[in-house]
């Protein structure tokens, strides 16, 4: 029996009545053994978020969640949230928040039906500032979670993509940045228009590097490297969700794991599209 794992940037989909009862709907169709849900809630928005952890706790799911706590600040209130069906979580596991570079990820070790062997789940959000702050928390992952002779999967949003796909994405990013430009979302780069400011040439050259260096493809080489194989053999784009042009959003599975089935899900309230991956244990 494979354990189906869905994973989801969820947009702080968990902060609002309405986007929690789309997703609530959504994992109970679904029926997830794990779901991991990245930028899960706004933290400040309380109460709110109280009551959709006890609606997920009410579908039969352990829920591990908490805070980014970002030290430089961009997401330190954004929470994120690992869901576990109840019955296979290991008791004998530590669980919960794990801090890796800048931020924090959530891990949890689940008990494979089956087989009775943990399989060590990590649910992350890469940094989409800079390559060099995705390499620091992903080394840090790496030299905390993998083991030779222990199964895992490390899912979310990776904001990183291959780099046999980089050409596809680059034009697709420079054609974004242009509609950006032509919405007067961003003064055009000079010599194009002499009268822009200077800060906002600067948003256009932060989103131009940010999306080259994702573009660089050293964030998936080092999770090969590291022996971790992508369920997802096709690359389907996930972002941005009404009109995919990339794949942000990894199952990333460990040699000792294989995948049955993989889907790209339909769009729901969020920016990113949700992947889904049967694991099975070789």
């Amino acid at each position: 029996m494979p354990l189906k794992i869905l994973a989801q940037n969820a947009l702080d989909a968990f902060s609002d009545p309405e986007t929690t009862d789309e997703y609530v709907a959504l994992i109970e169709h679904l029926q997830p053994d794990v779901a991991i849900f990245p930028e899960a809630y706004d933290a400040d928005r309380t109460e709110i978020v109280a009551v959709a952890i006890q609606q997920l706790k009410s579908l039969g799911y352990e829920v591990l969640h908490g805070l980014y706590d970002d030290t430089d600040g961009r997401k330190d209130r954004h929470g994120i949230i690992l869901l576990v069906r109840q019955g296979l979580q290991a008791a004998d596991k530590p669980s919960g928040l794990l801090r890796i570079g800048l931020r924090n990820a959530i891990q949890a070790w689940v008990v494979d039906p089956d087989t009775q062997h943990t399989v060590h789940v990590v649910g992350v959000h890469l940094n989409d500032r800079s390559e060099a702050k995705r390499q620091a928390e992903l080394d840090d992952l790496l030299g905390k979670i993998i083991k030779p002779d222990e199964p895992t999967i490390i899912a979310g949003d990776l904001n990183a993509i291959y780099r046999q796909d980089a050409k596809g994405f680059v034009v697709s990013a420079a054609r974004f940045i242009n509609l950006l430009v032509r919405a007067h979302l961003f003064p055009a780069p000079e010599p194009v228009v002499a009268t822009h400011s200077k800060k906002n040439l600067g948003r256009v050259g932060s989103l131009s590097k940010r999306m080259s260096e994702i573009a660089s493809g050293k964030t998936m080489a080092c999770l090969q490297t590291a022996g971790l194989t992508d369920a997802d053999p096709t690359h389907a784009r996930t972002y941005p969700a009404a009109r995919p042009v990339v794949q942000l959003d990894h199952i990333m599975l460990s040699p000792s794991l294989s995948v049955r089935s993989f889907e790209v899900l339909p769009k729901t309230s969020s920016d990113h599209l949700g992947i889904m991956a049967d694991a099975i244990l070789n």
